[in-house]
């Protein structure tokens, strides 16, 4: 039996359709570092979430100040392997927007090598941030889409009493 993904998605407290990319947001309260951030996202079948533009930055402030009444400052998918090497998305695409707040990235200590999105600021800045931090997560996760072949479509239902599949 497979799962049925917008289903799920749609139904989870921590999850919301973002139109401007076709893919769910989903926030894990806490994670105790990057990698366990990152660790959770795969694990759903996602990344960590990737920005391009302003409407999606604030589409993702709004949904964890949505979620989180205080607000929370969350892990996103921009990384660097080294800490004097270039930022990139861990899921592949293109780095072609940024909104670091006011003197970020600044590598404090060398060390700061993974970024948060900061929802309790007011535009929903990005600072870069050591890997170690405990912090909410988000992710993006893209439902897959099955197209029925014209012979699928066209066969009739079956009753079944088990409900979908």
């Amino acid at each position: 039996m497979k799962k049925d993904c917008h289903g799920y998605w749609n139904q989870h407290e921590y999850a919301t359709y973002n139109n401007l990319t076709g893919k769910y947001i989903v926030l894990q309260k806490v994670a105790e570092n990057f990698v366990a951030a990152h660790d959770y996202c795969q694990k759903i079948g996602g990344f960590l979430v990737s920005i391009h533009s302003e409407e999606e930055n604030k589409f993702i402030t709004d949904f964890i100040r949505s979620k989180f009444s205080t607000g929370s400052d969350a892990y996103i998918g921009l990384v660097r392997v080294e800490a004097n090497s270039s930022w990139i998305w861990e899921d592949g695409q293109s780095f072609t927007y940024e909104n670091w707040n006011p003197t970020e990235p600044n590598n404090a200590g060398g060390i700061e090598n993974s970024v948060e999105i900061v929802a309790t600021g007011e535009h929903g800045g990005w600072n870069d941030i050591p890997n170690h931090f405990v912090k909410t997560v988000v992710c993006q996760v893209q439902c897959s889409i099955e197209l029925k072949t014209e012979a699928q479509a066209e066969k009739p239902q079956e009753d079944s009493s088990e409900g979908p599949q």
